[in-house]
């Protein structure tokens, strides 16, 4: 028996199903909001630990809709 599968029993309870379709929709959303609101992001949902602190919790999970690259 592999690590591999010893770790899948331990912690396969925890696993997101279909986990990458949820990424992938969300750099979808991401690319959409880059190109109809570039400054949306920046101003109001990118990673910035000041506005964390400032009570804008939702960054905390927005940042990861960004895509990484800025074009198709």
């Amino acid at each position: 028996m592999s690590l591999l599968d010893k770790m899948e029993r331990k912690f396969g309870r925890y696993a997101i199903p279909n986990l990458m379709r949820y990424i992938v929709f969300l750099y979808g959303l991401g690319m959409v909001l880059q190109m109809t609101a570039p400054g949306l992001y920046v101003n109001y949902l990118m990673l910035d630990a000041s506005k964390i602190l400032q009570g804008q919790i939702w960054r905390i999970f927005t940042y990861i809709i960004y895509p990484p690259t800025g074009s198709l």
